[in-house]
């Protein structure tokens, strides 16, 4: 369907397709644009998801390992290698591989992925010691302060989790959903 060397457009129509459960053509569209250019991100990431929802964790690993080959000096390849890992509970081998992401980019999102994980790993402290050294060398990471609201919110530790949505809306006053859960937070 369409100009199949138009990567954009054939993405759009792996979306739709994922969308629509056709998951088989999906890969298939996913795999025809990664032949056309094999180093469009958004496609790689998404066919490794898919790939791990279907079990191939290796298949997942091998797309993660062929980007940080090719382009280690961005995050993205590190990021979905943690991905994999902690989608197969392998928390040792996910923390390493967000720290590698870390360590190439502050990125709030590879953070918070950090910090569940180290508390997946039952390593409370170091997770405690992550989000208190993460705030304070990036004290206006929205996405990590959203991240650290939701696991106190799912605790039921309610005053931290609205002093943390209250520090939200402080950065980004117009975030509807922080308005939403702060006021579910002190009900």
């Amino acid at each position: 369907s369409g100009d199949p060397s138009n990567v954009q457009l054939q993405y759009k129509v792996a979306e739709a397709l994922l969308t629509n459960g056709r998951q088989q053509e999906a890969v298939a569209t996913l795999r025809r644009i990664l032949e056309v250019r094999a180093d469009f991100l958004p496609a790689q990431r998404a066919l490794a998801a898919i790939l791990v929802r279907t079990g191939d964790s290796a298949g997942a690993l091998k797309i993660a390992r062929n980007i940080q080959a090719k382009r280690p000096q961005i995050d993205f390849g590190y990021l979905l290698e943690g991905d994999v890992e902690a989608a197969r509970k392998n928390w040792g081998a996910a923390q390493k591989a967000y720290r590698r992401a870390l360590a190439l980019a502050a990125s709030g999102e590879v953070a918070a992925k950090l910090h569940s994980v180290l508390g997946a790993s039952k390593e409370s402290g170091a997770a405690s010691q992550f989000a208190a050294q993460w705030r304070k060398e990036q004290p206006n990471d929205v996405h990590f302060l959203s991240h650290l609201s939701e696991r106190a919110f799912a605790a039921q530790r309610y005053d931290e989790a609205e002093a943390l949505l209250t520090e939200v809306l402080r950065l980004v006053p117009g975030r509807a959903t922080a308005w939403a859960s702060r006021s579910l937070a002190r009900m």
